[in-house]
């Protein structure tokens, strides 16, 4: 059953949702409503664009879906045998009517919700706001307390968590506060190693990449640190302006003594005893243009791509070969160039955005018979010769 949620107008200036097809931005708003009060929902994709995408008959709803995945919006996962789905910052953007019911379906770290104790935590965090708001809940009121549980709750009923009583971790608070003062640059890579100098000078041995068992899924994944001293571990993930879901569930799975979460802003929190802390903004945040991007590049003599290290680790681990990894980025290139089609477009981190290109086969470019061998497909092959005839043209003329 299709639930009303809220659509916030921010999701409009979200640049990586900006990037996928439009069909499959709005069924990741369609998600929402499809989610139960925890965003959780049976990773079904035939039933689900029955539901979401009625009209749209040739929809591929499962390709949408591991789209979104690789995006970051959403987490396929497996519980008890069965296939679901966890829609990202679901709490964090969605306030549930009180009445809606618990959910039923197992968390991604495979803990199951017990009767009741989702539904009062929510109804707790409702009426935490203040005595007024409470009363206003007893009473029924329409304004405040929709009778339907398909109306929507404003936001300002819902209390984010806090930081922890800092007074009996004094030193933890301190190390917080230091890396609160950091200048996070745009770049993901940059941050991760600015964060790590900043933890060696303060004693700890810190390992970037630090493998996990399980991400979540049953496969092995990666975090961004993992910071150890005689007296503490630390686990830490960078994202950008909120918490991905992938980065709380990997945490969770990781023995440290504190997990935290870098934002290159946004807001902090605490989720699941992952604290989220929020960094400054170095100023060299803002969207460009592709062009101006490769320009900053060579005029700084700084590789567009080549060793970024994400990329470099996922056609690794999915033993992709460099010679498809390259043609996605000639693509990539070509549509995002003057001409293009795509070359208005603006991006904060275009080496993340082309990493989920090649992560979400954008592009169609090709297809995989079975684990470890890949073929092009028709416009894999078109891909191609396109690029092939430009580069030939182009050497041509330089002859």
């Amino acid at each position: 059953m299709a639930r009303a949620r809220n659509i916030k107008p921010s999701i409009m200036d979200n640049d990586q949702l900006a990037e996928l097809p439009p069909l499959t931005r709005l069924l990741f708003i369609y998600l929402w409503m499809l989610a139960d009060r925890a965003g959780r929902l049976e990773d079904r994709p035939k039933r689900i664009a029955a539901q979401a995408l009625p009209f749209d008959r040739d929809a591929d709803a499962d390709s949408m879906l591991a789209d979104l995945e690789a995006a970051g919006f959403i987490l396929r996962y497996k519980a008890g045998g069965c296939a679901y789905i966890q829609v990202a910052n679901f709490a964090k953007h969605q306030a549930p009517h009180v009445r809606e019911a618990q959910s039923t379906i197992p968390a991604p770290d495979g803990s199951v919700p017990s009767t009741g104790d989702e539904k009062d935590s929510n109804e707790a965090k409702h009426n935490q706001g203040s005595a007024e708001a409470s009363t206003r809940h007893d009473q029924g009121s329409a304004e405040t307390s929709p009778r339907s549980p398909d109306s929507l709750i404003p936001d300002s009923l819902i209390q984010k968590d806090t930081i922890p009583n800092p007074s009996s971790r004094k030193g933890i608070d301190e190390l917080l506060d230091s890396i609160r003062g950091l200048k996070a640059p745009n770049d993901a890579g940059l941050t991760q190693a600015m964060v790590k100098e900043h933890l060696e000078a303060r004693g700890f041995d810190v390992t970037p990449e630090a493998p996990v068992a399980d991400r979540g899924d049953g496969r092995p994944g990666r975090i961004d640190l993992l910071a150890k001293s005689a007296e503490t571990t630390i686990a830490i993930e960078i994202d950008r302006l909120s918490p991905r879901t992938k980065s709380l569930v990997k945490l969770k799975r990781v023995e440290a003594d504190h997990r935290l979460v870098l934002l290159r802003g946004g807001e902090e929190a605490v989720i699941d005893g992952v604290v989220i802390v929020s960094m400054q903004d170095d100023g060299t945040s803002s969207a460009v243009t592709f062009k101006t991007f490769l320009e900053r590049c060579k005029t700084s003599g700084e590789p567009a791509i080549a060793g970024y290290e994400p990329m470099v680790r996922y056609v690794e681990e999915a033993k992709l070969p460099t010679e498809f990894a390259q043609l996605c980025w000639d693509e990539f290139k070509r549509r995002h160039l003057p001409g293009g089609g795509r070359e208005t477009k603006r991006q904060a981190d275009w080496r993340r955005t082309f990493l989920n290109a090649l992560q979400g086969g954008w592009f169609k470019l090709w297809w995989s018979p079975e684990p470890g061998r890949y073929e092009l497909t028709s416009a894999g092959l078109q891909a191609k010769t396109v690029l092939d005839a430009r580069r030939s043209a182009n050497e041509r003329a330089a002859a």
